[in-house]
């Protein structure tokens, strides 16, 4: 049994998991300690502004390179020609830059007609936020790359370096531009990695392959790449949405602006904590992807285990994070956040949920190509939790929004459980 367990945990370690997990337990680490930091000495008030401001950004920025970089990930982690790959990648790099070029104007047109509804302020950190798409994808661009490749130390430097320039740039520019600091931090965190990314890329000769092995992609190829980014990236807005809408509901619901500062700390930890997930994800994304292509059963075989272990981290991260909330509350941000540790105990049941369930069935099923089934999941959750914030939150304030929250996410994890049952588990199927 000890030695079944030493030679999967010794794969692991030559697969370079190893790498993903300590860059981004690293990064969240600095990350959390250099926001936390940063919010104790922000006054309040001007924190909830700025949290208006990102939550309306955050909508915008799903749709950063159109979502190419999905299509990346999905139809260059396949068994195809490098050649192929070559031109997804190129096609991909100009499209998607193209495109936030376009997103950068939509950001300032946001900016102006948003004025009347979350104040001046807030309404000047958005229009500074306008030139982040771009940045934003050169960085993401250059992470998925690498994790095509498996490359998985280049991808670890990538994450470090981000993390370090955030840290650095939250602390010092903070001190100097008060909460816009925050936003120029993060301007510098993604051209500092996007500019070593590029490099390693170079000196892996990755921009030379592409130069030169890079063939015109076919309109139907096109077709199928552009179908594919756009149902991930819409599929991204609606998920990401269930998440943001609390957060619009609670700006128009209450003029309150530090009870969005409240909900922002509440949902930071869980949040935050998610990286565990995402790693494993980004490990094991490309071997899914590649044993569905070659064989269906043992790709069933992979997604089992993986059950396994994201309800078991889950568990036990959910129960710790619940008991001691108080604690963690006080300890990270002060007193004045004191008032948040109810919704935090309620986002943490939300967590365990994400965490077990919802985090690695999504991404299961885009691995199968299914993505229109992860857009309609997340449709119907988008209307629940709408439907749930404008009935809970006039009733119980911040509170109503995370039960809103919980109650949606269960519901959606139940459909993918009962799609996976009836399509991937099915008889007929095996």
């Amino acid at each position: 049994m000890l030695s079944k367990i030493y030679e999967k945990l010794l794969n692991l370690y030559r697969g370079g998991i190893i790498w993903i997990f300590g860059s981004s337990v690293l990064s969240q680490i600095a990350g959390f300690l250099s926001s936390v930091l940063v919010i104790r000495n922000l006054p309040k008030a001007n924190y909830g502004e700025y949290v208006s401001a990102n939550n309306i950004y955050s909508y915008l920025i799903i749709f950063s390179g159109l979502g190419l970089v999905n299509a990346i990930l999905q139809f260059c982690s396949e068994n195809v020609s490098q050649k192929r790959k070559a031109s997804i990648y190129s096609y991909s790099f100009w499209k998607g830059n193209l495109f936030n070029v376009f997103l950068g104007l939509l950001v300032i047109a946001g900016s102006i007609y948003s004025q009347q509804f979350i104040g001046s302020q807030a309404s000047r950190y958005l229009f500074l936020m306008f030139g982040l798409p771009m940045v934003n994808y050169f960085n993401s661009y250059c992470q998925i790359v690498l994790r095509v490749q498996r490359n998985n130390f280049h991808y670890a430097i990538i994450n470090i370096v981000y993390a370090v320039s955030m840290v650095v740039g939250n602390l010092v520019l903070t001190k100097i531009l008060d909460v816009e600091g925050l936003i120029y931090a993060t301007y510098t965190a993604n051209i500092v990695a996007a500019i070593v990314g590029f490099f390693l890329l170079r000196w892996n000769n990755f921009l030379l392959h592409v130069h030169t092995e890079k063939s015109i992609l076919s309109s139907a190829e096109k077709k199928e790449i552009l179908k594919y980014s756009v149902l991930c990236t819409l599929t991204n807005f609606t998920s990401t949405a269930l998440v943001l809408i609390d957060v619009t509901c609670l700006n128009l619901f209450s003029v309150d602006s530090e009870v969005l500062a409240d909900y922002k700390i509440a949902s930071m930890i869980p949040t935050s904590i998610l990286f565990i997930q995402t790693c494993l994800i980004v490990y094991f994304y490309p071997y899914l992807a590649e044993r569905f292509s070659t064989s269906v059963s043992d790709f069933r075989i992979l997604f089992l285990k993986l059950i396994k272990l994201f309800l078991l981290l889950g568990i036990v991260i959910s129960v710790l994070l619940f008991i001691f909330a108080p604690w963690i509350i006080d300890f990270f941000y002060g007193k004045k956040y004191s008032s948040c540790i109810p919704v935090f105990r309620i986002l943490c049941v939300n967590y365990f949920l994400l965490a077990s369930f919802r985090r690695l069935f999504g991404n299961v099923i885009a691995a199968t190509k299914q993505v229109k089934i992860n857009l309609y999941h997340t449709i119907v959750a988008g209307v629940l939790n709408i439907f749930l914030n404008v009935i809970l939150i006039q009733r119980y304030n911040s509170v109503g929004a995370a039960i809103a929250t919980v109650i949606t996410t269960a519901f959606v994890t139940l459909l993918e459980a009962l799609y996976f049952r009836l399509r991937l588990f099915s008889k007929k199927n095996n």
